[in-house]
């Protein structure tokens, strides 16, 4: 599968701008080891400025949280950017959520079975990397060229995620 790399934009809201009217429209389930929010007041039930209501119920467990839609853009400047983050969108209309999270396993890490389901299922996948990478994956027509555009970003193919390294398990890409 195509995607685009860059080593900028630097912010995940500067990243998205691009697709932000689609990011609207999705539901997300974030991989962010430490987070995924840098403010407790999001998690607090007694906080009126709470985001509770945008996590999916029994879905948030461990490090991959799943977001109802509303979370991005609109709180990307709250989540917090671990060393490896990263980010599925999808549309839960359309996708049997229970389904989605069984099949990945609640895990979106870049590998093969991802792909796989990134390939058949209308999503759009972020990943971003704290030595100074972005890369998006999409089966939705437009997006990766979108992104491309934005980001002065170089085609990049996700089979370099999907072979049976015994090292060097992020590679930057040779662009």
């Amino acid at each position: 599968m195509k995607g685009t790399f860059t080593s900028h934009p630097e912010t995940l809201i500067e990243a998205i701008h691009c697709i932000s009217k689609e990011c609207a429209t999705f539901d997300w389930a974030i991989s962010l080891q430490s987070g995924p929010f840098r403010e407790i007041y999001f998690t607090e039930e007694e906080d009126s400025r709470n985001a509770l209501d945008l996590f999916h119920d029994s879905f948030s467990a461990n490090d991959t949280t799943w977001f109802k839609r509303g979370i991005l853009p609109t709180h990307a400047p709250n989540l917090i950017d671990d060393e490896w983050s990263y980010y599925l969108g999808f549309n839960a209309s359309d996708v049997d959520i229970k389904d989605l999270h069984k099949e990945l396993q609640n895990n979106i890490s870049p590998r093969k079975q991802l792909f796989d389901v990134i390939k058949t299922t209308p999503s759009v996948y972020l990943i971003f990397v704290d030595e100074g990478w972005r890369e998006c994956y999409s089966s939705i027509s437009g997006i990766v060229s979108k992104v491309t555009k934005s980001w002065d970003g170089k085609l990049v193919d996700s089979h370099r995620w999907e072979d049976d390294r015994q090292h060097n398990f992020h590679p930057f890409p040779d662009v």
